[in-house]
């Protein structure tokens, strides 16, 4: 393979996208991808986007980065010493530290997919509070149904029928519109023991995706009870944990699911939640630049 030029591995690579076999046959194919992921990940997000001039952000995806180093160190390194000691030829790998030159496909599967929202507010301690108010982002994807789950604790089965008055609202400023999800009305009925139930809300609306420029989404959501009667919860035995995007069963309906209460911690991966909140902010700005915003946001 060494007599073959770049561009013939580079291609090659493109068809074997999905096989981890291909990828670690030899330093130069590793390298190789590396380096098309760069591309990639810059396509998006050019040298002139926000993030790169985020010192959070940058330090966030490093963060992921070495996190993950009790599985990857070695591959990581091996990438890290081939980027540089290629010098010159490393281009503007040269620009980014450790961490960031070395795993460019860590950082544009991160970069690139709905990341989890996790909910850091408090126990629910009033009635009819706001459960949750934060903004995310979602890469724009107008073709493909971009599903809202809700992930709920729920320690006590005597809160299900409270816990199915809790509304969420989606606001996107592109098409200045709110879509309003709520929880089937028969859940309770289903629902009859403890536990942390991943309930489907629906799909963010196609508008949504369809109205915004560049490459991602900005979006603002908001969970309150919606009945001025709702007692309050004073006990951490319903807690609204956060939402996700994952299409669980592609191939078949789903309504809900449940995992027992000690997997609580293992729900949401901190660095990813704080990277899609970071990411929703500096998308934001983007999106509130009246000038350059499609070259910034990097257009597909």
């Amino acid at each position: 393979m060494d007599c073959l030029p770049d561009e013939v591995l580079l291609r090659c690579l493109e068809f074997c996208d999905g096989s981890t076999g291909v990828r670690v046959i030899c330093k130069r194919l590793c390298l190789l991808r590396n380096e098309a992921f760069r591309h990639r990940v810059l396509h998006i997000f050019p040298l002139s986007h926000p993030l790169w001039q985020s010192a959070r952000m940058v330090e966030l995806l490093a963060g992921y980065v070495r996190w993950l180093d009790p599985v990857r160190r070695e591959s990581r390194l091996l990438l890290y010493r081939g980027v540089v000691g290629a010098g010159a030829g490393a281009g503007a790998d040269t620009r980014f530290p450790e961490y960031i030159c070395d795993s460019w496909e860590i950082l544009f599967n991160v970069l690139t997919k709905p990341a989890p929202l996790y909910n850091t507010v408090g126990p629910f301690m009033v009635s009819n509070e706001l459960l949750l108010d934060s903004s995310f982002v979602v890469p724009r994807e107008e073709e493909k149904c971009m599903p809202l789950n809700v992930w709920i604790y729920l320690e006590d089965v005597r809160y299900v029928k409270l816990m199915t008055k809790i509304v969420t609202e989606v606001y996107s400023k592109s098409t200045n519109s709110t879509e309003v999800f709520f929880f089937a009305g028969y859940l309770d009925d289903w629902i009859r023991d403890p536990g942390i139930y991943c309930i489907k809300l629906g799909n963010l609306p196609k508008t949504f995706m369809r109205t915004a420029s560049g490459s991602h989404v900005p979006l603002k959501i908001k969970s309150y009870f919606g009945y001025e009667d709702t007692a309050p919860v004073h006990d951490g035995k319903l807690k609204l944990l956060g939402f996700n995007f994952n299409p669980y069963p592609q191939f078949k309906p789903w309504l809900f699911f449940k995992i027992s209460l000690e997997q609580e911690r293992y729900i949401f991966n901190w660095w990813e939640s704080n990277i899609g909140q970071e990411l929703a902010e500096l998308t934001k700005q983007v999106a509130d630049t009246p000038d350059g915003t499609q070259a910034l946001l990097g257009g597909r």
